[in-house]
C-alpha cells in the first residue's frame, strides 16, 4: 500500500488548525465587559456618577506655547491667570458654582480669570436622561465637589530650585538643572543645565506655574530645548520630558526624560 505523503502532511496540518480553532471557539467567554460574551453587562460601563470635572491651569493661549498645548491639574495654582473648568461627561445641563460668586455657569467648559488668593470650592450639578435599566432609582441628576487653592506668585513657589538627577536611559550619568526664579532678578529667570551638555550661561526661557514649567527654547546655545517639567506631590521630585536638537543643519531631535530631586 502506498501513501501520498504530501497529501498526508497537508491533511494533518489542516486537521491540526481545525482542532485548534475549534478548541479556541469552545472556550467559554466570561468577561462581563466584553460585548462579544454572553454575560456582557452594559451597566458595568455606564458611569453612575457623571458630574466629575477638571480644573486646568493651561498655557495653550500663550503664543510661544501653543504647540505644546499643555494643561496641568494641581490642587494649588497661581492666581492672576485664566483657569479652565471642564466637565468630563456629556450631559443635558450643567450648573456650576465657583466659590462665593453668585453667577451660575451653564457651559460644559469655560475659562475664568482669578485675581484673588485662598481656597476656592467648586460645585457642579449635571442632569441627563436617567437610565432606568441600569439604575432603577436614577433621577438623572448628579453633583460633584472639588476645591483648589490660589496663591500669589513669589520666590517661595516650590518649582524653583536646583535638582540633581539623571536621564532615565543613563542612570549613572548624574547632572544638575536649575529652575531659576525671577525674584529678585527677573533677568535670570529660566532653566539652566538642560540638556546636560549645555554649558551656556543663557537660560532656556520658560513659562511656569506653582508646580510646573514649560520650555520652548530657540536658543542654539542650549540646542533648542523644548520640554515640560512637573513637580510631584512631595514637592521634591521633578520629572522633565524634553527634547533637543542633535543636528542644527537637519534639525534632528532626540527625546529624553530627566528625574531629579531638589537639593
Amino acid at each position: 500500500m502506498q501513501f501520498n505523503y504530501p497529501f498526508v502532511r497537508f491533511f494533518l496540518v489542516f486537521f491540526g488548525i481545525f482542532w485548534l480553532v475549534s478548541c479556541d471557539n469552545d472556550k467559554e467567554c466570561t468577561d462581563p465587559l466584553n460585548v462579544d460574551c454572553p454575560n456582557y453587562d452594559p451597566c458595568l460601563t455606564y458611569p453612575a456618577s457623571f458630574a466629575e470635572f477638571k480644573i486646568i491651569d493651561s498655557l495653550e493661549f500663550f503664543s510661544p506655547f501653543k504647540d505644546m498645548n499643555q494643561g496641568f491639574e494641581f490642587d494649588t495654582i497661581w492666581t492672576y491667570r485664566d483657569l479652565w473648568f471642564k466637565a468630563t461627561h456629556d450631559c443635558d445641563s450643567y450648573e456650576w458654582q465657583i466659590g462665593t460668586d453668585s453667577k451660575v455657569f451653564n457651559q460644559k467648559e469655560f475659562l475664568l480669570y482669578f485675581d484673588v488668593a485662598g481656597e476656592i470650592p467648586v460645585r457642579l450639578i449635571t442632569t441627563r436622561k436617567p437610565d432606568k435599566t441600569c439604575y432603577l432609582n436614577d433621577d438623572g441628576r448628579d453633583t460633584f465637589y472639588k476645591k483648589f487653592v490660589l496663591v500669589i506668585p513669589s520666590q517661595n513657589t516650590p518649582i524653583f530650585g536646583k535638582y540633581k538627577g539623571h536621564n532615565i536611559d543613563t542612570p549613572n550619568q548624574e547632572y544638575t538643572i536649575t529652575v531659576e526664579s525671577p525674584y529678585p532678578e527677573w533677568a535670570k529667570e529660566g532653566v539652566y543645565g538642560l540638556p546636560n551638555d549645555c554649558n551656556s550661561t543663557v537660560p532656556s526661557p520658560m513659562s511656569y506655574g506653582y508646580k510646573y514649567f514649560v520650555v520652548t527654547d530657540q536658543n542654539i546655545n542650549c540646542l533648542e530645548v523644548k520640554g515640560v517639567g512637573r513637580l510631584n506631590n512631595d514637592n521634591k521630585t521633578l520629572s522633565v520630558d524634553f527634547s533637543y536638537t542633535t543636528n542644527l543643519s537637519t534639525k534632528e531631535r532626540v527625546s529624553k526624560k530627566f528625574i531629579g530631586v531638589k537639593q
